[in-house]
């Protein structure tokens, strides 16, 4: 489900009442239920939250979802090749009945950047950003995959963990985890999911972990972790041309699902250098009062 990125105002609320307005500098919606006595607001870049003639409700829950991890590319490993890891999915904290200030700074993490081919070595995808409502709410950004020379592929760990690279022999890459699950082993080690449920206040999953590369000669690409939604998920890596006369683009892991999705593993048989994708930002939201008739069943 992509949510649409809409204002809603109701400025005037039961029996004439101002309701809770929340205002904000940066890109937001804002949904308000009973006449504006009940409502939520969902932070897609970094800004100021304030709120209209400092009217804060008394009690606020909180969600925040980190930036996505980056996957990483190849690695030669004795004598195969090893293909990129998945980042993991950003970490997701929920705060429950807080009491914010009049004026509250929000930071969105972004994704981590993928990492390309070594010839030897250890090649990482970047870790994700934090996201924060000022200090009442903090999820770090999920790590990114990992990929070491004759040794290992390793997803990187998060709120899901990401997929394993394959290799050219004999395996697929691992499935990037979801809803905070482990990542797939591949040929190589998932990254460790936080094992609790990455819903937010209303019921939907965010940062699904990347999955693992693997190259054409494994089927179709790996997919990332599953979400409810399409914006703010981790890109695919890229495997270059080389070999891949019929995919172009090689057998690379799909982004992680979700905001602070991870980045696919880098997966092909060419010779040039292939980069891991790049985790997706993070996401934060607030709501207040009765707001439970918008939770998703």
């Amino acid at each position: 489900m992509q949510e649409e990125h809409r204002m809603i105002f109701n400025m005037v609320g039961a029996a004439g009442k101002k309701p809770f307005i929340p205002q904000f500098t940066g890109k937001a919606k804002l949904v308000l239920l009973d006449g504006g006595k009940a409502g939520y607001m969902e932070f897609y870049t970094s800004g100021t939250l304030t709120w209209l003639d400092d009217k804060v409700p008394d009690s606020v829950d909180l969600f925040c979802v980190g930036g996505g991890g980056g996957g990483c590319g190849r690695a030669p490993y004795a004598d195969y090749i090893r293909y990129g890891a998945g980042g993991g999915g950003g970490y997701t904290t929920t705060v429950l009945a807080a009491q914010l200030p009049p004026s509250v700074e929000v930071t969105i993490g972004a994704g981590g950047f993928g990492a390309g081919y070594v010839t030897y070595g250890t090649t990482t995808g970047s870790t994700g950003g934090a996201t924060s409502i000022g200090s009442l709410c903090i999820a770090l950004g999920g790590e990114g995959g990992r990929n070491v020379s004759n040794v290992g592929s390793y997803g990187g760990k998060g709120g899901s963990g990401g997929g394993a690279g394959g290799n050219d022999t004999s395996s697929s890459g691992g499935v990037g985890g979801s809803n905070g699950s482990n990542g797939g082993n591949g040929h190589g080690t998932g990254g460790q999911g936080q094992g609790t449920p990455t819903t937010d206040l209303l019921g939907r999953r965010h940062a699904g972990g990347g999955g693992g590369g693997h190259s054409k000669y494994h089927g179709t690409p790996t997919p990332g972790g599953a979400s409810d939604f399409t914006d703010g998920r981790g890109h695919n890596g890229s495997g270059l041309i080389g070999y891949e006369s019929i995919l172009p683009n090689g057998n690379h892991g799909l982004g992680g699902g979700g905001f602070g999705g991870g980045g696919g593993g880098g997966g092909s048989l060419s010779s040039m250098n292939e980069v891991g994708g790049t985790g997706g930002q993070g996401f934060a939201m607030i709501a207040w009062g009765d707001y439970s008739s918008a939770i998703v069943s």
